[in-house]
C-alpha cells in the first residue's frame, strides 16, 4: 500500500479498517468465483467421459 495511513487519529484506524474490509471483500468474491469456475470445469468433463 501506498497511501501513508496516520493510525494514531480515530480516522487513520477508520480508513485502515474500511481498506482491510474491502480487501477481505475482494478476495472472498474471488475465491467464491474460482469454485464456481472448478465445479463448472469438473461437470463439463464428465459429460464430455458421458459422450464417449
Amino acid at each position: 500500500m501506498k497511501e501513508n495511513i496516520d493510525t494514531s487519529t480515530e480516522t487513520g484506524r477508520l480508513m485502515l479498517k474500511m481498506i482491510s474490509a474491502i480487501r477481505d471483500f475482494e478476495r472472498e468474491n474471488m475465491l467464491e468465483r474460482q469454485r464456481e469456475g472448478i465445479t463448472i470445469a469438473k461437470k463439463q468433463e464428465s459429460t464430455k467421459d458421458e459422450k464417449k
